[in-house]
């Protein structure tokens, strides 16, 4: 699934990252912005099969 994208929100250095959704391993929707003032890292993994 793609992400769901406002092109307009592009990320400039020192600012804050553009929010975007995405569905979790459980078909949870959620959106960056939900973890606002937490520390994040993000893992992209390919679905194989």
């Amino acid at each position: 699934m793609l992400p769901e994208r406002n092109m307009n929100n592009k990320a400039q250095k020192g600012s804050m990252a553009p929010d975007f959704s995405l569905s979790d391993v459980y078909g949870k929707k959620m959106s960056f912005s939900d973890f606002r003032g937490r520390s994040v890292i993000l893992v992209f993994m390919r679905h194989l099969g």
